[in-house]
């Protein structure tokens, strides 16, 4: 005689599993903004680390004398294409030596400002002086939240 044993069946329903995909579904769309902001804090404060080394590049540059001329930051914004800075060696932004540039470009998310006058700041040679004092302001569009680095009168670049 046969004796048949009835075994259980072992696995998951298909409800089961659409219970748990809803479930994951609903936590990532939680986690999913605290991410984005984490990203675009991160866009930022390496965009305020760029303009301070850039500030301090081109003090240092004209510190030292480097290439015999003062060395200065411009300044270029755009609203259609990505923000940027110009390193450049030169008296001004328009009378540089064009082939000494460093440009650095920037997410289009960020954005700068500036209250230099004519978007561009000075260091003098050897003095390691600012032609003016004034503060740099870096924004995300996607933030409520921006930093700004300062240049004194005497050079002192902050955060």
């Amino acid at each position: 005689m046969l004796v048949k044993i009835l075994q259980k069946e072992k696995g998951f329903t298909l409800i089961e599993l659409l219970i748990v995909i809803a479930i994951i579904m609903i936590v990532a769309s939680f986690a999913f903004p605290v991410f984005s902001n984490i990203q675009n804090s991160t866009l930022l404060k390496d965009a305020s680390d760029q303009c301070l080394q850039a500030a301090r590049q081109a003090k240092n540059s004209s510190c030292s004398g480097k290439d015999n001329n003062d060395h200065g930051l411009y300044f270029q914004h755009s609203s259609e294409a990505k923000d940027k800075i110009v390193i450049f060696t030169g008296k001004t932004y328009l009378s540089r030596d064009t082939n000494k540039d460093i440009e650095i470009s920037f997410e289009k998310t960020i954005s700068l400002s500036n209250t230099f006058t004519d978007n561009q700041i000075i260091f003098y040679q050897n003095s390691c002086l600012p032609d003016q004092n004034g503060i740099i302001n870096i924004s995300a569009s996607s933030l409520s939240k921006n930093i700004n680095l300062s240049i004194n009168s005497i050079g002192i670049i902050s955060e």
